[in-house]
């Protein structure tokens, strides 16, 4: 977040700071927005903060700028298409916000209000014009309804960037199998999803050795998997997937199972060997006990049905 934000009427105006809380589920402190209420017909030096004395207004208000800041207009660009930034960079848009050019669609995919959207049970959406390069970062704007589960594959294998309501479905509860994790892998720092219903925008980051999963404008996810340290996290991908996080040469795919999932903005380019990487430090969340034993039941299963 940077600054505050705020929406304003004749009486009321919404401010949002930025503070600390503590995540009841991931044990850590993470960064939120705590909103603020004043009357501005009654206390115009916004010293009274009236919000919990007028929930509904401050909710109203909270509305208003989620529904704006979702808006194409606030970036003041149309959706699907590169930024001068990305055009700079040398991203190509892989979907132009129509029709399935370039991708192979098993009819359980359609096209509305500019995004790829899931239509019913079947297989998932696969872009056929180019395979991934070794080394890429991949853009791409997401959003789900209660209880979805997702996923988004480029390299071979259970290789995933796991999409999810992390609420209302049960991978939520493991922030390993989380929104934004290395799937079944390695968990986020902390879960920076927007409510359901909003749009989450998500960047892949894979360089050589090194993983970086990027939501929402935060680093969620950077770990160099031939690191020693990381070799339990890549044991247990192997285990549990069959995944060999050395494989290359794989085909984008945007999971379908069975639940209700939009896709708009996805843009890919090729990294330089050259070009050097965020590098600041972040921790995966820990692990929670009864997430370990449910890991555990899973290998399990997995050793009896190889």
């Amino acid at each position: 977040m940077n600054g505050n934000r705020a929406v304003r009427t004749e009486k009321w105006k919404a401010v949002a700071r930025e503070g600390l809380s503590k995540d009841s589920r991931y044990r850590v402190q993470i960064p939120i927005e705590i909103w603020e209420l004043y009357d501005m017909q009654g206390h115009r030096t916004e010293r009274n903060d009236v919000a919990a004395e007028n929930p509904e207004v401050l909710r109203g208000l909270v509305g208003r700028w989620e529904q704006w800041i979702q808006t194409p207009a606030r970036n003041h660009m149309p959706p699907n298409t590169l930024t001068p930034e990305e055009a700079e960079l040398g991203f190509e848009r892989l979907f132009n916000g129509v029709n399935f050019d370039g991708w192979k669609n098993p009819g359980s995919w359609k096209v509305e209000n500019n995004a790829f959207a899931f239509a019913t049970q079947g297989g998932g959406l696969v872009y056929r014009t180019k395979r991934i390069p070794d080394n890429f970062e991949l853009r791409f704007d997401w959003k789900v309804a209660e209880g979805s589960n997702s996923g988004v594959t480029c390299r071979p294998g259970l290789y995933e960037y796991q999409i999810l309501d992390n609420a209302g479905n049960g991978d939520g509860k493991n922030p390993r199998t989380s929104a934004a994790s290395l799937y079944f892998c390695m968990a986020p720092s902390h879960d920076a999803t927007k409510p359901v219903g909003l749009w989450n925008s998500s960047r892949m980051i894979y360089k050589d050795t090194v993983i970086q999963h990027w939501l929402n404008g935060q680093k969620v996810i950077d770990f160099n998997y031939s690191d020693p340290k990381w070799a339990a996290n890549v044991e247990l991908l192997r285990r549990g997937g069959g995944t060999d996080l050395t494989d290359r040469g794989a085909p984008l795919v945007l999971q379908n199972h069975g639940h209700p999932v939009w896709f708009r903005n996805i843009k890919l380019r090729e990294i330089p060997e050259s070009e050097l990487l965020d590098t600041s430090p972040i921790k995966p969340t820990k692990i929670p006990p009864e997430a370990l034993e449910s890991e555990a039941r899973i290998l399990s299963w997995h050793e009896k049905h190889p």
